[in-house]
């Protein structure tokens, strides 16, 4: 089964030599990391971590691209796409995403998001069975590499599913944002309602 093209996993494989190069330094530096390829997409989804990889059966990219993610994203697609909270990454993904894939979703949708999304994480292994203040001093060891890939994608939008990721990134927390945002939201449309306008948020 060839989910993905033989070129793309080459060049996540050049990627990822390029981003994850902490040796040593790193919070697991025995454990592979999972970098997806950047292909010039304009759209950035930044998680946590890879949670549960590399693990018995899935120990490389196009492992947990043809097995986990695909896998992941249909079990969720058969929940429907009603409004509801995300139960966990695969969900975040196939909600937030929900027009890149199809009904039900087929193996070649894993390449189109691929294509339309650059996939990141604040700290680029797994972080599992650590505690809240490990992750987030293993995400901070990936501060740099995660500004390397930010700062060559130069994205459009950039959607963040990790409060870890936020705090490493912008020092600040869902939270935190929200209320910055409603502030934003209000003062906007304070303003425009001296020009006659009314802000939809």
């Amino acid at each position: 089964m060839v989910v993905v093209s033989k070129k793309i996993l080459e060049r996540a494989g050049g990627w990822r030599n390029r981003i994850c190069a902490c040796g040593n330094g790193c919070h697991s530096p025995e454990v592979t990391p999972l970098i997806f390829p950047f292909l010039g997409q304009r759209i950035v989804f930044i998680s946590e971590a890879p949670y549960s990889f590399p693990k018995e059966g899935c120990r490389t990219l196009r492992d947990f691209l043809e097995k986990a993610f695909l896998e992941g994203i249909r079990e969720e697609a058969s929940r429907g796409d009603g409004l509801r909270m995300p139960g966990d990454i695969f969900d975040s993904v196939f909600l937030t995403f929900r027009c890149l894939f199809s009904s039900p979703p087929r193996e070649e949708d894993v390449e189109r998001f691929l294509r339309c999304v650059y996939w990141t994480h604040a700290a680029k292994k797994s972080l599992k069975g650590l505690g809240s203040w490990e992750r987030k001093k293993g995400a901070e060891r990936c501060f740099r590499p995660t500004v390397k890939e930010l700062r060559e994608a130069r994205p459009e939008f950039m959607v963040a599913a990790s409060s870890i990721a936020l705090r490493v990134l912008f020092r600040r927390g869902f939270r935190e944002l929200c209320e910055r945002q409603a502030e934003k939201v209000q003062s906007e449309e304070d303003s425009d309602k001296g020009r006659g306008y009314r802000f939809v948020p």
